[in-house]
Parts: structure tokens; sequence; C-alpha cells
């Protein structure tokens, strides 16, 4: 009797750890979505990232094909629909300050840029 209730109290601590370890590998997110959030990174590299992870993957759809198409027909919900276009969003404003190395400008580089250009225009007036 005390045997069975060992095994039984080991097979039931092995499927918990077996469905920790499933979870963890399931949860672990992209590595574009930390490199969006890090303001030391390479636009490049992350860009790159972001291709790769969709490559083979349905891509969550548009708003404006979901609004001027009827004919869509709703789907389940993508995962990371959410960061694809938190990620095209970033993409799109962090381009203008993009180096050609691939690093992003800091807030003092930007507001240097901003300066320069104000004096630009004030010169061309």
């Amino acid at each position: 009797m005390k045997k069975s209730i060992f095994y039984v109290f080991y097979f039931f601590i092995f499927c918990s750890v077996s469905v920790t370890i499933a979870q963890n590998k399931e949860d672990k997110e992209p590595i574009w979505i930390s490199m969006m959030n890090n303001p030391n990174t390479n636009y490049f590299t992350a860009v790159s990232e972001f291709n790769n992870y969709w490559k083979d993957k349905e891509r969550p759809n548009e708003e404006e094909v979901i609004f001027n198409d009827k004919k869509v027909k709703k789907k389940k919900a993508v995962k990371y629909a959410f960061e694809y276009k938190k990620f095209l969003q970033w993409q799109k404003k962090v381009f203008p300050f993009v180096k050609n190395d691939g690093t992003i400008a800091s807030p003092t580089e930007k507001i240097n840029m901003w300066e320069e250009e104000k004096r630009n225009r004030q010169l061309n007036k």
C-alpha cells in the first residue's frame, strides 16, 4: 500500500514538472518584442528578427483590411497580434532616427536634430 502511494505521489510530481516545462517553452516571448522595448537595440537586427519570426506564421489582419473588405472572415486571435501591431508602429516612429549603423538616436540626439532643423528653417526664411 505504501509503495503504491509512493508511486502515485511521484507520478503527480513528474506530471506537474512536465506541464511546467512545456508551458515555459510556449510562453517564452520572441526576441523582437524585447528588442523593440530596448532603446539601445539595433534597428536592422530587430526588423530582421521580426521578419524571421513571422516568415512562416499567419500575420494578423490590419484594421483597414477588416473595415474595407466586408468579405474578410473573422479569424481566431493570432498569438502576439498586439505586439505585431505595436512593432509596426515602433518601426514607423523610429525609422527617421535610425543611423547608418542601425543604432537609434537617443532623446538628446533627437532634440539636437530638431534644434538644427529649426535653425536651418530660420536661415532659409
